[in-house]
């Protein structure tokens, strides 16, 4: 509130020269308030010093909570994501250990298939058999596959690391993985693999999932 004090004192004189004149009696605080020129109510461009100043402490206070809290969760999202990570590689490895048996397993298949078919044995030692073999196996080989899928496990665990701006980098990898554990699932015939590109499918949709929360 700001006091027009020059306004003030002309009243306050004429009021005396009143209060003379006519024998007034009184207090002129009722008469001063009924001025509306008199009184002038604005806002204090000033802010206190001390207020500016504890409301910048609670400020970095909060901040800092929110910065720490943020870390804390970081640090369980990238644990969760490198145990997701390493399930996904030991089921790779089991898909890698699994694929000669199923080869040979495809091999005696194909023979079974054959002698049932032309109702009398063949030379399994024959180059046109191996051929034959060679060429059906190799629909089913998902060796190029499992390569691509380690090579790509290494690039995401060598990104993850990083200290930086990861997650778009992190999430492109993620498609590469899907694309490969797509292809690899299509190709196999073998149950057990087949379960275990679906568990690998799983564990990669639960990492996207969690990188949209990395930037």
């Amino acid at each position: 509130m700001v006091t027009d004090w020059s306004l003030m004192d002309q009243y306050m004189e004429q009021y005396e020269l009143a209060k003379q004149r006519y024998n007034l009696e009184g207090n002129p605080i009722q008469l001063l308030s009924s001025i509306p020129e008199l009184f002038i109510v604005q806002e204090d461009d000033k802010q206190p010093t001390e207020l500016a100043t504890s409301i910048l402490e609670s400020i970095n206070v909060v901040s800092q909570q929110v910065l720490n809290m943020r870390e804390e969760e970081g640090k369980d999202l990238i644990f969760d994501i490198k145990n997701r990570i390493n399930s996904t590689k030991n089921m790779l490895s089991l898909i890698k250990e699994r694929r000669p048996q199923v080869i040979n397993e495809y091999k005696e298949r194909i023979l079974e298939r054959i002698i049932e078919y032309t109702e009398k044995s063949i030379d399994v030692n024959s180059q046109a058999f191996f051929q034959e073999i060679a060429l059906l196996a190799e629909k089913g080989d998902i060796s190029e596959e499992i390569t691509r899928l380690e090579s790509h496990i290494t690039h995401f665990n060598e990104t993850i690391v990083l200290n930086e701006a990861i997650g778009r980098k992190l999430d492109f990898i993620i498609q590469e993985m899907h694309r490969e554990i797509n292809t690899a699932g299509s190709k196999s015939t073998d149950h057990l693999i087949s379960q275990w590109t679906i568990k690998i499918k799983s564990e990669l949709e639960k990492i996207k999932e969690q990188i949209q929360n990395i930037e």
